[in-house]
């Protein structure tokens, strides 16, 4: 379980990184 989330984080610092804005700011604009 400790290896699966991990990997969960290591993919969510890869996604944070190629996107170039802010997930909130996306959301907002959404709005």
């Amino acid at each position: 379980m400790t290896k699966i989330r991990i990997v969960l984080i290591y993919l969510q610092e890869i996604v944070l990184k190629h996107n170039p804005f802010p997930y909130h700011t996306v959301t907002e604009r959404r709005h």
